[in-house]
């Protein structure tokens, strides 16, 4: 039962931890039109017969007017997420598996890195 519900986690999140690599930025990619948002979620500890796995939770990005940008999957890292400059909205599931939300500014070609314990 555990190896399929961790199937059924950790897949997914190899595949999106694989296509968000392609993503993250370096000096050839940062762009100067665009910011990043790395958000440090929640880690679930997912027990198998080969040890511990840890997943970061997935979380949910929204636009200054409610409207949902993109929801970034659970994943092994945290991911680079590439953004508009602006003012955004990321929620995701904090201390007690209640959702907490926090105010974010993406600036033109900078990283804004988000902390698990603001969620908590």
């Amino acid at each position: 039962m555990n190896k399929i519900i961790l199937t059924i986690i950790v897949l997914p999140a190899l595949f999106s931890f694989a296509f968000a690599a392609s993503d993250s930025p370096d000096a050839n990619t940062i762009e100067p039109r665009s910011g990043f948002i790395q958000v440090f979620s929640k880690t679930l500890e997912f027990n198998d017969i080969d040890g511990s796995v840890f997943v970061h939770q997935s979380y949910d990005i929204y636009a200054e007017n409610g409207e949902k940008v993109k929801t970034v999957p659970a994943s092994f890292a945290p991911q680079f997420v590439r953004l508009a400059p602006g003012r955004y909205i990321v929620q995701c599931s904090g201390g007690n598996e209640k959702n907490a939300k926090i105010n974010v500014l993406i600036e033109k070609g900078r990283i804004t890195s988000v902390d698990q314990k603001i969620f908590e």
